[in-house]
């Protein structure tokens, strides 16, 4: 599935990792989770920092990590604080944003707006962000959600291919990508924003989460 020359792209960009990250992967009975089950095979190796951890479907862990949905992605190590996520398959323009999101967890460099919030947020907000492979603002709310989630223990940061999971869509009205919903749809942020705008928004919302 990954070529030889997005493999060694892969390796340059974890190249800087300095802290472990685990990708734990919950399959279900589709298409798409074989799909990311050969991506994650192929990212095997690639970087010393990066383990990868294969549950089969209905894994006992599938209670311990609260799973609900599949396929998904859970990141964790020592550079992830809260809970990020991404379900489904990072396709497309998803796919590098994916990878940087792995950096990211494994890298030492927190700075900018988000950073500075994470270290505000004091009680559990949930962040739900829907995208498709095919919108190209998408991988920006995806890496924000992503991010937040690895900077924060308050803050669960799931990413979604919104187009594999139809009935989470209808419930939340999704009709155009990127959204973010905030704690069950308490507040809704619909298109991309910039990391200061977001945090801007974020930090306004804090009062009533």
């Amino acid at each position: 599935m990954i070529d030889d020359a997005t493999k060694s792209e892969i390796k340059k960009r974890l190249s800087s990792m300095t802290s472990d990250v685990e990708i734990l992967f919950f399959p279900g009975p589709d298409e798409n989770s074989t799909a990311v089950k050969e991506m994650l095979a192929d990212m095997t190796g690639l970087s010393p920092k990066l383990k990868i951890v294969m549950h089969n479907e209905g894994a006992p862990e599938t209670a311990q990590f609260a799973i609900e949905n599949v396929p998904v992605m859970i990141f964790r190590g020592e550079g992830v604080q809260g809970d990020a996520r991404f379900y489904g398959f990072p396709g497309g323009y998803e796919f590098p944003i994916f990878i940087e999101s792995i950096g990211f967890a494994g890298g030492k460099t927190r700075t900018g707006p988000l950073s500075a919030l994470a270290s505000e947020i004091k009680s559990p907000i949930t962040i739900e962000t829907f995208v498709t492979p095919q919108c190209p603002y998408c991988p920006t709310a995806t890496f924000e959600t992503l991010k937040l989630a690895m900077m924060s223990k308050n803050v669960n940061g799931y990413a979604y291919d919104i187009a594999e999971f139809p009935l989470i869509m209808q419930r939340y009205r999704v009709q155009t990508v990127p959204k973010m919903v905030i704690n069950k749809g308490k507040f809704e942020i619909s298109g991309a924003q910039s990391e200061d705008v977001l945090a801007i928004n974020l930090r306004k919302m804090l009062p009533s989460l």
